[in-house]
């Protein structure tokens, strides 16, 4: 019974042990997350000021682009790199997976690159107002290269447990984003492309340094025997992860089409503004929300749990949501040049929205304890489907305010 009893409590200090170092791994991978959003919201001062309103919308529209492009060049490369880690470590083999995954980033790179420079130009001269979007196009192409490298290199300190050199990354991912940027649009007035430029640099000298360093420690190798399997798992993760991606950018591109790019840009203010609530309070939960969830699926209080949680993530955010209005009256102007003061209204709007993603995150994870994910992937693509629909119609009908509505009822109708 003793020798019963003393295993039983190691066992448990052995639990402990392994949620402590989860949920510290969380709390840093937290912050290293939100360090690097943090960059693009400590730009809007210098993007405001340095560009005129039609070009910061221009630039909304690129920096949308490139966030579809790396999802289509990464592959779900990433999510490959943590599902097979472990294993190929074991068998000594980790470089392979690295050199395999690089070589996946690589070639869908090239088709993006092949498809946007040889089939787009003509849309996004539409799209940017422009007459020729090539070079713009290349740009865009590049920074969405090397932000998709460096986000996989990135992926490989959490694959090996290295929640510190990862937060160190977002740091000086941050730091170098912000003085390139500087240097390129106060001192040499590049504009637009100078921020594409500052986007290339940043994220390719993170990924050249962690690149080299995982090389010296681990190796580098290719083998196209086993690029099959990480490209199986990997490839249709680019549906899924691309539903949210598509409401956003469908919005922007109908805006811009049927609108102007100043709309463009004084939506995008508002939506940075508004999101500071996501940054702050729905992504931090999202974290340690569902871990202990489904670590504590059988347990006969979870239901009242899931009920009380959900009530304080509601007041906690109307606490936060009313904080960042009081606060941008005023900051707002200092942030941004008057043109942009019609952005303020909208925060009002985007605000709710925000709000139900984290309703989201907790009815997902209802179905997701009832094994019936299937239900949320039909759920997310009929809305989704229907968002680009109603994009089109309500940005020619009512503009900003159309896709704010659209907003609020894809994320609203999907969460409900």
């Amino acid at each position: 019974m003793s020798e019963h009893k003393n295993k039983q409590e190691h066992h448990i200090k052995t639990n402990r042990h392994h949620f402590k170092n989860i949920g510290r791994n969380a709390i840093i991978y937290g912050i290293g997350n939100v360090l690097a959003r943090a960059a693009a919201f400590l730009l809007i001062p210098l993007y405001t000021r340095a560009l005129s309103v039609s070009e910061y919308g221009m630039l909304a529209t690129l920096i949308t682009t490139i966030q579809i492009m790396v999802i289509f060049m990464s592959a779900g490369m990433r999510s490959a790199l943590l599902r097979f880690a472990k294993e190929y470590e074991t068998s000594h083999k980790l470089d392979i997976l690295i050199g395999n995954s690089v070589l996946v980033n690589l070639f869908g790179a090239i088709i993006v690159f092949l498809v946007t420079l040889l089939f787009l130009p003509q849309i996004f001269n539409h799209l940017l107002h422009l007459q020729n979007s090539r070079e713009y196009l290349l740009l865009t192409c590049l920074a969405a290269l090397m932000q998709s490298l460096s986000l996989h290199m990135m992926t490989y300190y959490r694959a090996r447990n290295k929640p510190i050199n990862f937060l160190f990354a977002g740091i000086a991912l941050s730091f170098i984003m912000i003085v390139v940027n500087a240097i390129l649009l106060l001192i040499f007035h590049l504009g637009v492309k100078g921020a594409l430029i500052a986007q290339i640099i940043a994220y390719g000298a993170i990924f050249l340094f962690i690149f080299f360093q995982v090389v010296f420690q681990i190796g580098f190798q290719v083998s196209l025997s086993h690029i099959k399997e990480i490209s199986k798992f990997g490839i249709p993760l680019i549906f899924a992860m691309s539903g949210d991606l598509v409401t956003d950018a469908s919005a922007i591109y109908f805006l811009s089409y049927f609108r102007t790019l100043e709309e463009v840009a004084i939506f995008s203010i508002a939506n940075k503004i508004a999101y500071i609530a996501n940054m702050i309070l729905i992504l931090p939960f999202q974290l340690a929300y569902e871990p202990y969830v489904y670590s504590h699926i059988n347990s006969p209080e979870i239901k009242t749990i899931i009920s009380k949680v959900l009530t304080y993530l509601m007041l906690a955010f109307s606490v936060l949501a009313f904080a960042i209005i009081f606060i941008f009256r005023d900051l707002l102007t200092i942030f941004t040049t008057s043109a942009y003061s019609p952005a303020y209204a909208l925060i009002f709007l985007i605000l709710p929205g925000i709000a139900f993603r984290g309703v989201y995150y907790i009815a997902t994870s209802l179905l997701n304890i009832k094994n019936k994910t299937y239900i949320t992937g039909i759920t997310v693509t009929t809305f989704t489907i229907m968002s680009v629909i109603l994009n089109y119609i309500m940005a020619q009908w009512m503009g900003i305010y159309g896709i704010i509505i659209v907003f609020l009822i894809t994320i609203i109708g999907t969460s409900i």
